[in-house]
This record gives structure tokens, C-alpha cells and sequence, in this order.
């Protein structure tokens, strides 16, 4: 056990490195119970009056190991009932029945809708958890730009949210990036969905996308609402909200940390007097010939 014991293997790396480590250490206190602690180990090396020592720091995680644990078995089970819903909810709206009328086919398909957002909401969550943990895994392959964007435009023109207004695509964007295929199209729904939010009924929401060099290209999302200097401080932060109920808000949040920790990009965005507010997200083009 001394062998794998994080707390030695921290000392010993920052020892042979000279730089500070960090590892996990999980101490049973109860072998007979199985009762244990989960430690964060910090180890930094230290030079004080010709002597080399290494500080080190723990600090309690059993709790946050135990959430993160919770919070799988949590996404997994209610995933499985989402989608057992979703399957049903496609059974249900593929039958034909020559009793149906309009209203009895709409009902259906608006349950499928229904059962398919919910989904996709779970999902979302579970990958904004992962992100915040570091714990998100990515599948990088290529992707066609203009067409990842044009596919995201259609998930949120479907909305609820989108009824009255409408939606403008340009897209200068035809060429490949290397990404997560699942993680952009986040990025680029919860951007868009948020310029929606933003515009009043009867507007018009525009979406750009252009190569604006040989080595980058970028999407932007326009829509004619300013944004007070007050929500511009904060309009990437977890917790802020332009609307009201707890727990909203964290479309840009997300956006921001999906699209540059995790698929490299730059999240940004300006807002002014007449013009509006602008959201763009660039993104390196694929150098893969």
C-alpha cells in the first residue's frame, strides 16, 4: 500500500522534480467498516538556510468524493429513466391511427419533443459538472464548421423560445475544426439560445460564421439588446443571472468553460449603444490535410 500511497508519491515527485504535486490519499480509519478519508495532498519543496525541505499540505476531499459519486449514480439513473421516456415517447408518436385527429399527432409529438429536451438537458448538466471537476473526457475529430453551426441553429430554432422571432445564418465558415462534436454543439446552442432569450418578440437574432485567418475561424451571435454595464461584469460568472429563479443563468458560464478549457477556443463578447450585443467563439482551423 505504501508503494501507491499518494502522500509518499507526492513528497517523492516534488523531491525529484523541485516542483509543487498534487495527489490523492485515501486513509482507512475503520478496516472493519470499510471507513475511510480522502485526502488532497500538496507537496512543495522549500529551501531554507541551505537545508531542502518539503512542505506539506492536506486538506479534507471525503466529501467531495462522496458528492462525486452521488452525482454519477444520480446522471446515470435518471438518464436511463429519460430515455426509457424518450424511447416510449417515440413509439408513441410513430403510430398512425386513422381515429387520430391534428390535435392527437401534435399532443404526440410534442411529448417526444419533450422527453428528447429533457435528455439533452441531463446531458448538459452532466458534462457542466464533469467540466467544473475536471473530470470531462473529449473525443476530438474532424468537423465541418459552417455545417456544426447550422446544425445548432436548427436544434434552438425548434425551441419554444424561438416562436416570434427569427433567426439569420450567414455562414463564411467552410472549413474543418478538430473538436468534440457534442461539446461544440453546447457551446454553440447555449450561445444562441441566450441571444433568443435577449431578443424581444419580433426580432431578429443573427448568426456569423467566417474564416477570419489562415490558422483561425469564428462563429458570432448577434441580437439588438444591450446589456447593462452591471450584467457585462458578471455575465460570465456560475451564479449570475439575467433572469429571475435560482440556478439559471449558466448558459454563458458554460459556454466560456466548455469552449476554451476544453475544446481550446476563445469565448468573448462586446456590447454597445446602437449596435447591440455580439457573442463570438473562435475556434483554430484543422491543419489535417
Amino acid at each position: 500500500a505504501c508503494a501507491t500511497c499518494g502522500a509518499g508519491t507526492a513528497i517523492q515527485e516534488s523531491r525529484v522534480t523541485l516542483e509543487a504535486k498534487n495527489r490523492e490519499w485515501r486513509i482507512s480509519i475503520d478496516h472493519a467498516s470499510a471507513k475511510a478519508l480522502d485526502f488532497e495532498v500538496i507537496a512543495t519543496p522549500m529551501r531554507i538556510e541551505n537545508h531542502d525541505l518539503t512542505v506539506v499540505t492536506l486538506r479534507d476531499i471525503s466529501g467531495e468524493k462522496r458528492r462525486r459519486v452521488l452525482e454519477r449514480i444520480f446522471f446515470h439513473d435518471v438518464l436511463n429513466t429519460a430515455g426509457g421516456l424518450q424511447g416510449l415517447a417515440r413509439i408513441i408518436s410513430e403510430e398512425d391511427s386513422d381515429d387520430d385527429d391534428e390535435e392527437s399527432h401534435w399532443i404526440r409529438r410534442s411529448i417526444l419533443e419533450l422527453a428528447t429536451q429533457l435528455v439533452s438537458d441531463i446531458q448538459s448538466q452532466r458534462a457542466l459538472t464533469a467540466a467544473e471537476s475536471g473530470e470531462l473526457s473529449v473525443s476530438m475529430m474532424e468537423i465541418n464548421f459552417d455545417d456544426a453551426v447550422k446544425s445548432s441553429v436548427s436544434v434552438v430554432t425548434g425551441h419554444d423560445i424561438t416562436q416570434g422571432k427569427k433567426i439569420r445564418f450567414q455562414g463564411n465558415g467552410d472549413v474543418n475544426v478538430r473538436s468534440d462534436p457534442h461539446l461544440l454543439q453546447r457551446v454553440l446552442v447555449n450561445l444562441i439560445k441566450n441571444a433568443v432569450e435577449a431578443t424581444p418578440s419580433g426580432g431578429e437574432i443573427t448568426v456569423r460564421t467566417l474564416i477570419e485567418s489562415e490558422i483561425r475561424v469564428s462563429f458570432s451571435v448577434h441580437n439588438p439588446t444591450v446589456m447593462s454595464n452591471e450584467v457585462q461584469l458578471q455575465i460570465f460568472q456560475r451564479s449570475f443571472s439575467t433572469k429571475e429563479g435560482y440556478g439559471r443563468g449558466i448558459g454563458t458560464y458554460s459556454a466560456k468553460l466548455l469552449g476554451e478549457k476544453y475544446l481550446g477556443g476563445k469565448v468573448d463578447f462586446w456590447s454597445r449603444e446602437p449596435e447591440g450585443t455580439t457573442f463570438k467563439f473562435s475556434l483554430p482551423i484543422s491543419q489535417s490535410i
